[in-house]
């Protein structure tokens, strides 16, 4: 079991080119609600805000891996670290990611305060 301050730490809104991760601790577990991108045009426009996100309840493995049950093998493990990314120029810089399936979403911010979608 982990800490409410431990799943607390990688709760937020995560963003990458093909979608926007929404990340809440929900009592012993995190619920992740992912909006996919659609990217065949040159500007990427939500795929629908009608339509609902896809979720996933996930639960510790460590401090900073949780599993999905029932996933898909790489879709099931989710990580929460830090990584060097650039930001302005050629800097890098320390930023928090979640990597599901071996590619990595940035973090931007909060999550929604309004909570989940989707009941869990």
């Amino acid at each position: 079991p982990m800490t409410a301050d431990v799943l607390d730490a990688v709760t937020g809104r995560y963003e990458r080119h093909d979608g926007i991760f929404d990340v809440w601790r929900v009592d012993d577990h995190l619920h992740i609600e992912h909006q996919p991108i659609v990217d065949d045009e040159p500007f990427s426009d939500l795929e629908s805000e009608d339509l609902p996100p896809n979720t996933i309840d996930a639960w510790p493995a460590s401090e900073h891996v949780f599993v999905a049950p029932g996933g898909a093998p790489l879709e099931s493990v989710i990580e929460f670290f830090e990584a060097p990314l650039f930001g302005e120029g050629d800097a890098l810089v320390p930023r928090q990611v979640l990597r599901q399936g071996g590619r990595i979403a940035q973090r931007t911010g909060e999550a929604p305060a309004s909570g989940p979608a989707i009941d869990h």
